[in-house]
């Protein structure tokens, strides 16, 4: 058994427990709450305060994950009653429970090392915490935020142990956020305040701000890290107004938000397709709004890929148009929602500049009455059958007098349903990692970032605090591990599409040829050498 550990917080006291590893002792608090439980009417609503609790709490188990599709076993777990988050600590602060007016008789310490007193456990009570600990020997604190493209994952230590980090004498903190509809749901007119999901960690981070000098952490030095979607919410953390001096540095691992961050108008659109597919077509935000309340969480997180363009089938396709444009003769119209397209874009992505003002003007001004001559193009020709990490290349064309519009649309607001000619003509269906949901743009006095990031940034509207941003290595590797098919992959295709698109065939060979003897040398691309591709896949995305 266990031995347990006991520190008293602002909500009352939690038995954790003391853990032996490799790297020595330390001590684990799981699942304490950061805030009221995000049921019933506090669904879709911003965190609250966490209540109090009397006696002791176990601490030695973690809380629930969020609600979520899991992306190794594609099977729904968690539940809604999920705001949690764990501790592990070299050090714990010693306490002794001592009368108010004996507070008052103890000796001062000096101005450079100055006690830490907790606050009164409950007003009116005489016992107060007084701890033995100074500020010279509190320990740095790091804030972990997990990936997992605000779709799924948590702040498990199955997946995040503590053991590294805390054996270089630092406090630890992981969390559990609100994903999907349930923490990223936006409709305007309605009761529901967008980015609820961010809106957690901030609660967390002020959760830890008041408590951490419990768990011998330094409320003045914080450092968050995430990775992925982690790492774009440290990115949205910097331009928060409503994080501001929770932390003191941040480090982003493989992720910003200025490519992850969807127009309010796209999740308007997908939050009513969303009521359509669970039986409540209206055009009332807050009648929407109050039905979704009502879905039980696993069945409104099982639909939530509705929310999506529909999914068509393709049901033929031109053999000889390989490696160029492929006109698909679709059984009804395109799924193409016009106005969540051109919102979704930024000029940046465009192939050439003045695709995004030909993009505009044909949702606006032409709109759906081309939208069944839409094409659609992938330069997928492998056969990869499981989710793609990659950017889908969509090809829009009005009239065929006109040429056709290349669009670059982001992973995170990717259609459901890609497809490709391989060698033989045939149409091989693909599909990206749909994530529906994602923290939106926002508007008014209590936006979460109040402004376009890009503009912010450059204004310097930002946390001004130490900031390491990188990209993790391999990444995505697990997403190709399935399908890799050396045969599909061609010199050409070693080479970024940016690159390809301004080179003739013949130089685009011999530059691939040079990337691939780089990397492989005298092997083959293989099963074998999967991992020396991981590393060009990193180039070519």
């Amino acid at each position: 058994m266990a031995e347990l550990a006991t520190v008293t917080v602002a909500q009352g006291k939690l038995a954790g427990k003391k853990v032996s590893s490799e790297n020595g002792t330390f001590y684990s608090f799981l699942g304490i709450p950061y805030a009221k439980p995000p049921v019933g009417p506090l669904r879709f609503k911003p965190p609250q305060d966490p209540e109090s609790w009397d006696g002791e709490r176990d601490a030695t188990t973690e809380g629930a994950v969020a609600p979520q599709i899991t992306y190794l076993l594609n099977k729904y777990a968690g539940k809604e009653d999920c705001l949690y988050l764990n501790v592990h600590t070299p050090q714990i602060s010693t306490c002794a429970d001592i009368t108010s007016s004996d507070a008052q008789c103890l000796p001062q310490t000096s101005a450079s090392a100055p006690s830490r007193v907790a606050e009164v456990v409950l007003p009116r009570e005489e016992v107060v915490r007084v701890v033995d600990v100074s500020a010279s020997t509190l320990k740095p604190v790091m804030f972990w935020i997990h990936g997992g493209s605000f779709q799924s994952g948590s702040g498990s230590s199955k997946f995040y142990g503590p053991d590294y980090i805390v054996a270089e004498d630092i406090v630890l903190v992981t969390i559990n956020y609100r994903l999907g509809v349930l923490g990223f749901l936006d409709v305007e007119g309605s009761d529901v305040v967008a980015n609820n999901g961010l809106r957690d960690q901030v609660m967390a981070l002020r959760w830890v701000k008041d408590n951490i000098s419990q768990f011998g952490g330094d409320p003045h030095n914080v450092t968050i890290f995430g990775e992925s979607a982690g790492a774009t919410s440290v990115h949205a953390l910097l331009l928060a107004p409503s994080s501001e001096g929770l932390f003191h540095k941040a480090i982003a691992q493989s992720g910003t938000v200025l490519l992850c961050q969807l127009k309010s108008t796209v999740s308007n659109q997908r939050a009513f397709r969303l009521g359509k597919a669970l039986g409540c077509e209206t055009k009332d935000p807050q009648t929407l709004v109050e039905f979704l309340r009502t879905v039980p969480d696993q069945e409104i997180i099982l639909a939530q890929g509705k929310a999506l363009t529909d999914v068509v089938e393709l049901e033929e396709v031109n053999p000889l148009l390989r490696g160029g444009r492929v006109e698909n003769h679709l059984g009804k119209a395109t799924p193409v929602h016009l106005p969540e397209i051109r919102t979704s874009i930024y000029s940046s992505s465009a192939v050439e500049l003045n695709t995004t003002s030909a993009l505009a003007n044909y949702a606006t001004e032409a709109g759906y009455d081309l939208k069944d001559r839409a094409h659609w193009w992938s330069d997928f020709t492998d056969k990869i059958n499981r989710p793609v990490l990659a950017n889908a290349l969509v090809v829009l064309s009005s009239t065929a007098e006109d040429g056709e519009i290349e669009v670059r649309i982001s992973l995170a607001n990717a259609l459901v349903v890609l497809s490709s000619t391989a060698e033989d003509g045939e149409i091989k269906e693909k599909s990206v990692i749909s994530t529906p949901f994602i923290p939106t743009d926002e508007s008014g006095p209590n936006a979460f970032i109040p402004g376009d990031p890009l503009r912010l940034l450059h204004e310097g509207k930002f946390h001004k605090v130490p900031y390491l941003t990188g990209v993790t290595s391999a990444e995505g590797k697990l997403f190709i591990t399935g399908g890799f098919d050396p045969a599909t992959i061609t010199n050409e295709k070693l080479l970024p599409r940016s690159l390809r698109e301004n080179l003739s065939p013949g130089d685009s060979y011999d530059l691939g040829s040079k990337v691939k003897e780089f990397y492989f040398g005298d092997k083959t691309l293989c099963g074998e050498t999967m991992d020396r591709y991981v590393k060009v896949s990193n180039l070519v995305v």
